[in-house]
């Protein structure tokens, strides 16, 4: 929370800042009230007493008034390396679990692929009677599983037949 706001009051015709302020920064050279009602909205950047300081400001229409805050600038960076470090750990609070679990995706869909391809390599050394793990699910990859299952059975089964007809 700002402790030192300043609240001031202008009116747009000549400049000047009304009694209604509450802090006395409108009375400072540097705060260019002149320049404030010129663009009607905005951040200026001034010095009041060897104080740097923000004035934010609006003008109000139906009022034909300028109404503005002023800050100062080393309360603002307080503010802003305060919200830094709470925007960092919700940063990482939000980041590791995110990155725990695509980590733990990629684990398992990494191996699942290698049971796929342990499928295959026995395949290739035409070690088809050896029992395989049925597919792990019904996804795409169970899918593939379950097809190079069919493979091989029906590759062992080929097998099997040219075997005994070339016996008999």
């Amino acid at each position: 929370v700002l402790e030192n706001v300043g609240f001031f009051v202008v009116e747009s015709s000549d400049g000047q800042a009304l009694p209604e302020k509450i802090r006395d920064d409108s009375d400072c050279e540097t705060l260019q009230l002149g320049k404030m009602t010129d663009i009607s909205e905005g951040i200026v950047e001034y010095d009041c007493d060897g104080e740097a300081k923000y004035a934010v400001f609006t003008k109000v229409e139906f009022a034909g008034r300028l109404l503005g805050l002023s800050v100062s600038k080393s309360e603002m960076r307080k503010l802003s390396t305060r919200f830094s470090r709470k925007l960092a750990v919700v940063a990482v609070l939000v980041f590791l679990p995110c990155a725990f679990a695509v980590a733990f995706f990629i684990r398992r869909f990494s191996r699942r692929v290698e049971s796929t391809l342990e499928r295959l390599e026995k395949m290739n050394n035409e070690k088809l009677s050896i029992g395989l793990a049925p597919a792990e699910s019904d996804d795409e990859i169970g899918r593939l599983q379950a097809g190079i299952d069919a493979m091989a059975e029906k590759m062992q089964k080929r097998t099997t037949e040219r075997q005994l007809a070339e016996n008999a």
